[in-house]
């Protein structure tokens, strides 16, 4: 790893062995079957339990309990399992934390991000594999926790003085840090070997002229939650966000109703949405 951002490493937990395995296999490769998946699964006793967990929650709502793990794997479904793999890391990792007003704002906007990018890519073109950007703008601001981590103190004072969005988060990251928490994030999914697409996601999502789709909606979905009040505080340019919106062709009714209290009240019901919530222990939408 590159020593520029290897020394924000030392503090942040492993992803485990199991998680980051299913991370990247490729559901393409005709070599995968549910029975490799489950088999790989099974090798984590809490990720086996988690998974048949939320198989037999009101997400799927079956009448018959689900006892076997390969049920589970097949109900679930390769994309859905990938999701809520990176979500019961993410709680394992950082259960130490989860009370910590950090971690509530950290996944408070990775959720919320995630379900509107996903949304934006269905809106546009219902074929696309909406999961894949689901999952990618879920982690795209992984590279906040080392940063965090390396100095809890300092960097809740840089939420703290910028409680009213002010300046973004890069430039107070550059002046109290001397470091990007884009450019960690990117370094550390390439060093636990995740997918390239999640490791671009990372590093790119709210850089300028990047003009890479999945990159420009992880950007437009982060600029959204932060408008909407979601995460920690920053400044949003609206300039760049409209630009965005009309070089993706995500049409204006589409950004309204995103951004509306109609659509945070939707998020708030969907069965999916309160599993992310349950599987974090975090309350994700609190203002309505």
């Amino acid at each position: 790893m590159n020593d520029e951002y290897g020394k924000y490493m030392i503090e942040i937990p492993l992803v485990p062995e199991v998680a980051a395995k299913i991370m990247i296999l490729n559901e393409e490769d005709e070599s995968l079957s549910s029975h490799n998946l489950t088999k790989l699964i099974s090798l984590d006793p809490y990720l086996s339990a988690s998974i048949l967990k939320i198989a037999n929650s009101a997400l799927y709502a079956r009448r018959n309990e689900i006892k076997e793990l390969d049920t589970a794997v097949n109900l679930i479904g390769f994309k859905k399992i990938k999701t809520m793999v990176l979500l019961l890391a993410g709680a394992s990792i950082l259960k130490k934390n989860k009370n910590k007003y950090f971690y509530q704002l950290f996944w408070q906007h990775s959720i919320v991000s995630a379900f509107i990018c996903r949304d934006i890519a269905e809106s546009l073109n219902p074929e696309e594999n909406s999961d894949e950007f689901f999952t990618a703008a879920l982690i795209h601001r992984i590279g906040e926790v080392p940063l965090y981590l390396s100095d809890p103190k300092k960097y809740l004072q840089l939420i703290e003085e910028n409680k009213e969005g002010e300046y973004s988060i890069t430039q107070l990251e550059q002046e109290m840090f001397n470091a990007d928490s884009r450019q960690i994030g990117g370094a550390l999914l390439e060093f636990w070997d995740f997918p390239e697409s999640l490791v671009k996601a990372a590093r790119y999502a709210g850089s300028n002229n990047k003009n890479d789709f999945i990159v420009d909606l992880i950007t437009i979905s982060d600029l959204i939650t932060v408008k909407i009040g979601f995460g920690i505080p920053e400044h949003v340019e609206e300039d760049k966000l409209m630009n965005l919106l009309n070089q993706v062709g995500l049409k204006e009714k589409n950004y309204q109703y995103l951004t509306s209290e109609v659509y945070l009240g939707k998020l708030k019901k969907s069965a999916f949405f309160k599993e992310c919530q349950n599987t974090l222990n975090v309350e994700l939408i609190s203002n309505l």
